[in-house]
């Protein structure tokens, strides 16, 4: 294809996920159509399967560039009733205690009565105020109550212009604040 503009060859697929992709665009948008569609989630393997490739690593390449233009970058933050923690992912680790965990990563739930809503989940590095704020302003809209432990890094959320509802258990140590009972949404 030719620009007549900028006079110089050019592809529909330039600057998209297909860019310099030999597999066919069939191919890519059966993909496409089943990685949206599919409840479960989609592998490599059965896209490999389902497609008729070859090879696994071409399904896994296709898989792995369509994943991120999945993501909704402008999506709405959670509202009204939102339970705030921390959880840690992986096995555990070995003299390392509390918020001084490497698979940590922060979660904000959405609760209507009962029952959990949507979800938003980022992982951090360390567990300062500053990690926590930067997630909760860009998860969690402006004037939503914020359920959280007893512990200190969350007094940013007032100042965010959230509410807070601090539940102080017994691993709260470093906690002053007791208006709520523990609570517990999982």
């Amino acid at each position: 294809m030719f620009c007549a503009a900028c006079k110089k060859q050019t592809s529909p697929t330039a600057g998209t996920v297909l860019h310099k992709s030999r597999a066919p665009l069939c191919s890519w948008f059966l993909a496409m159509w089943l990685a949206c569609t599919q409840r479960t989630g989609l592998s490599a393997a059965g896209l490999q399967r389902t497609l008729g490739l070859g090879s696994y690593c071409t399904a896994w390449l296709l898989l792995q560039k369509l994943r991120p233009t999945m993501v909704r970058l402008g999506r709405e933050r959670l509202e009204g009733t939102v339970a705030i923690d921390e959880a840690y992912l992986g096995e555990a680790e070995s003299g390392v205690r509390g918020r001084q965990l490497a698979g940590r990563c922060l979660v904000a739930v959405e609760l209507h009565g009962g029952a959990m809503g949507r979800i938003r989940l980022r992982h951090v590095a360390d567990a300062p105020g500053s990690s926590l704020g930067e997630f909760v302003r860009d998860c969690v809209g402006p004037g939503s109550e914020g359920h959280t432990d007893g512990w200190r890094g969350y007094s940013s959320l007032q100042r965010d212009g959230h509410r807070r509802r601090a539940a102080v258990t017994r691993g709260d140590a470093e906690s002053t604040q007791a208006e709520s009972p523990p609570m517990s949404i999982w």
